[in-house]
């Protein structure tokens, strides 16, 4: 493929994937996460992890078994894929990518769509690619060169108007980026473009300063690759995948014609970004190190359960014949793998693999203590699921003895157990103990951690069931002035943590879904309708998409609260979306409930 088509890209299978970060608006310092926030961080996120963590055995055969098959939708190159197997080395991935083939088509297709697993397929050649340009850019890029280049590109109207109402927030070009250093040859090979201009589009030219210390810093090199590319006669600077620019100028030149000025930029300069590119490394575990386990992780911690539990399983499929991993190694995988289950509510399963990581944890000795603990703590919190609460408080204990003496007490991991073994009390009944075991959770977090972290928010939420826990108990025993006051503090708390969440983990997160039942449930059994139908509305909206037996109970409280509102038609639409989800899962006794209110309702509506 020519650099010109490279450079300006104007069909559908060059055009590079824009994502947009919008930043906080003027004298307003937090706002809600919403997706396309969350889409770009997990974008830069998935960028880091595919070029650091190791490779399995298989992921050349993974790509190639790729290309094979587009071959059979699309025009054959048979020849070029024995050629590619014959002659590829790591050293030749730049004259690969830069060659007229279906291979740059083919993962260009899959970062522009921002397929996952696509993506993931192409990691051996994104590996390469990324590693050559690295050293490149390292032998031939001054420390703090700043260098200005061009980019053309043909964009619908609304794609414009996107990045024009995001005017100083941040884009990510997500894929490898061709640009040139003229900007006659680039403007000219744009203005060829706008003859077979594609309807409803508009021309626009990209003016990006690059900062070699940006570069260094954030692992997104760029260089000239003449020396390399299969068209070495062409001056051609290419930017690594996911590369972040600052909006700066933007300027609508003609009715057809858009000029934006970008420069180069690290991306957690912006709060709300750094605190979900922290928590979600926190969670995947990618300060520490990168392992086989990483990318599972990282597709649990998206909500693609199905997807990491087939990654996990693919892994552990090459073990040892293939793939050798020490124990240390296989114990991560084995925890991370019993992690996706649970999450996704598979908790027989996840018993499984948890159990397979104590063994191997609980004899590696002191040194992998810390590794131990967190399997405890992970343990406990399936045992709580699975409504084993005194076991799961052992396990919660546990993890607490090793990370005070390894930890101590001003640390986050401490301040987990600390709050699973207050959950744990509340349950048992033991209400003093998990006061003081919550609040001494919420002051750690408030210590270590940033306001808007969503442990933070855990702590808020655990408080919350607290009280909610004590009202109820007031309220059997017809003492309606400490029920009501409880219940009181408990909204209060649960409204703190969904304020935290909204602005800390993704807008589909279950966690999140959970904080908007609790307030939702609060609302409605202190008879303020309209406030729960808003909440158990924004929890049922999550747990569609993500499946599970959490939305028919939510289902039938908001059917609940739209009968109460006199609303008899929406709630008979609920209890009935309810009344198949139970109807499936053999309830008998909820499915005669649940027919018994859609009766009344319609008697009510008649």
């Amino acid at each position: 493929m020519a650099v010109a088509d490279r450079i300006v890209s104007t069909k559908q299978e060059n055009v590079s994937s824009i994502s947009v970060f919008a930043v906080a608006e003027p004298n307003r310092s937090t706002r809600d996460l919403t997706e396309e926030n969350v889409a770009f961080v997990w974008f830069q996120m998935l960028s880091e992890i595919l070029v650091q963590m190791p490779q399995l055995p298989t992921a050349r055969d993974e790509m190639l078994e790729e290309w094979r098959q587009a071959c059979h939708i699309g025009h054959d190159q048979t020849n070029i894929i024995k050629e590619f197997c014959r002659d590829y080395n790591p050293k030749k991935a730049l004259y690969w990518y830069t060659r007229d083939t279906d291979l740059y088509k083919l993962l260009n297709k899959a970062l522009r769509t921002e397929n996952v697993d696509n993506i993931y397929k192409f990691r051996f050649f994104i590996v390469d690619l990324h590693r050559q340009l690295t050293e490149l850019f390292q032998t031939s890029v001054p420390i703090n060169h700043v260098l200005t280049v061009y980019r053309g590109q043909r964009m619908t109207i609304r794609e414009v108007e996107h990045l024009r109402r995001n005017h100083y927030g941040l884009i990510s070009m997500n894929s490898f980026i061709s640009t040139s250093i003229s900007k006659k040859v680039t403007e000219e090979f744009l203005a060829q473009s706008s003859k077979e201009k594609q309807e409803k589009t508009v021309a626009v030219l990209f003016k990006m300063t690059l900062r070699a210390d940006v570069a260094r810093q954030t692992d997104k090199p760029f260089a000239n690759i003449r020396k390399f590319s299969s068209y070495p006669k062409e001056e051609e600077i290419l930017l690594s995948m996911g590369t972040i620019f600052r909006i700066d100028e933007i300027e609508q030149r003609s009715s057809d014609f858009f000029y934006f000025e970008l420069t180069m930029c690290i991306g957690n300069t912006d709060p709300q970004h750094k605190a979900l590119y922290d928590y979600a490394k926190e969670e995947i575990a990618c300060a520490k190190k990168m392992s086989y386990s990483t990318y599972g992780k990282f597709l649990a911690l998206m909500s693609n359960f199905d997807s990491s539990i087939a990654y996990y399983r693919q892994v552990l499929s090459q073990v040892p014949n293939q793939l050798q991993l020490n124990k240390t190694d296989l114990a991560t995988i084995y925890n991370d793998f019993a992690y996706a289950y649970r999450d996704s509510h598979r908790y027989q399963e996840a018993l499984e693999y948890y159990q397979k990581a104590l063994e191997i944890r609980e004899k590696q000795g002191p040194a992998h203590e810390e590794d131990l603990a967190t399997t405890y703590s992970d343990f406990g919190w399936l045992l709580m699921n699975m409504g084993d609460v005194q076991k799961a408080l052992d396990f919660h204990q546990r993890a607490l003895k090793i990370r005070e003496k390894i930890l101590g007490l001003n640390n986050g991991d401490t301040a987990m157990s600390y709050n699973c073994i207050g959950l744990a009390a509340v349950y048992i009944g033991d209400f003093d103990r998990a006061l003081n075991c919550l609040e001494k959770a919420l002051a750690i977090r408030r210590c270590c951690l940033a306001a808007y972290h969503p442990y933070t928010a855990m702590s808020y939420s655990s408080l919350g069931s607290y009280y909610e826990t004590l009202s109820e108990n007031f309220q059997k025993k017809n003492m309606r002035d400490k029920a009501v006051e409880y219940c009181s503090r408990a909204l209060d708390m649960h409204k703190q943590a969904l304020l935290i969440y909204k602005r800390s983990v993704p807008p589909t997160h279950g966690i999140l879904g959970n904080s908007y039942a609790s307030v939702g449930s609060i609302y409605l059994d202190q008879g303020q309708f309209q406030e729960a139908i808003e909440h158990l509305t924004a929890c049922a909206v999550i747990r569609r998409k993500r499946g599970g037996s959490g939305l028919l109970h939510i289902l039938s409280r908001l059917g609940q609260a739209y009968s109460e509102q006199g609303k008899y038609q929406q709630a008979i639409n609920s209890y009935q979306e309810a009344l198949s989800i139970a109807q499936k899962n053999d309830n008998n006794t909820l499915v005669a409930q649940l027919k018994a209110n859609i009766e009344r309702c319609k008697r009510n509506l008649s």
